[in-house]
């Protein structure tokens, strides 16, 4: 039997195999360099996401704590918080729009308003005066009732902070009536933009 052999050479240029390998390696080099890149753009992206996340529940909590707290200065005066809830947190989200003065903070001022007044419907009209006072004072809100608690309470017939002296004949809403008189709408004059949003 007789074999037949073919032999086939192949020459080729290399060159130009290089350089589309080349070429190739390069543009896969630039892929890599793009998706690290947009990994970490997609990681910073989730690592936000999860801060405001955890922004948000954290004043969630500050907010139920603040609403636990008036529930039970209210119970304590014989006030029920359910009837009121709607109302209180109209109120409540109307100034907050307006000022600089989160909800959560608001409802701890009106606990402690209401725990002063003995009364929270009074406590809850008293709220925007707490508010101009703490805007124009420069002062937290808590620290302002503090203060002026005591004074719409009667208590205290003196606001040192506004050099007002007060009768004692004057009831809460007309004391807060005088105090609104030279201060009020100054939380919405100065309300930033910026901490709103």
């Amino acid at each position: 039997m007789a074999r037949n052999e073919v032999e086939i050479r192949v020459t080729a240029d290399t060159k130009n195999a290089e350089r589309g390998l080349s070429g190739m390696r390069k543009s896969l080099g630039n892929f890599s360099r793009s998706a690290k890149i947009a990994g970490a753009a997609l990681t910073g992206i989730a690592a936000g996401g999860f801060l405001l996340m955890k922004r948000f529940g954290q004043a969630s909590l500050v907010q139920q704590k603040a609403v636990n707290t008036l529930a039970a200065t209210m119970a304590a005066q014989g006030e029920s918080f359910k009837s009121m809830e709607e109302q209180i947190m109209s109120v409540t989200a109307a100034l907050q729009k307006k000022t600089n003065f989160g909800d959560e903070v608001q409802i701890q001022a009106l606990a402690r308003l209401t725990a002063s007044l003995g009364d929270t419907e009074t406590a809850l009209d008293m709220l925007p005066v707490l508010i101009d006072l703490a805007a124009f004072r420069g002062k937290d809100l808590t620290q302002v009732v503090e203060t002026l608690g005591p004074v719409l309470a009667g208590t205290t017939s003196n606001l040192a902070s506004l050099a007002m002296k007060f009768d004692e004949s004057e009831g809460p809403m007309e004391r807060a009536n005088r105090i609104m008189e030279r201060v009020g709408g100054t939380a919405e004059a100065v309300a930033d933009p910026f901490i709103q949003m």
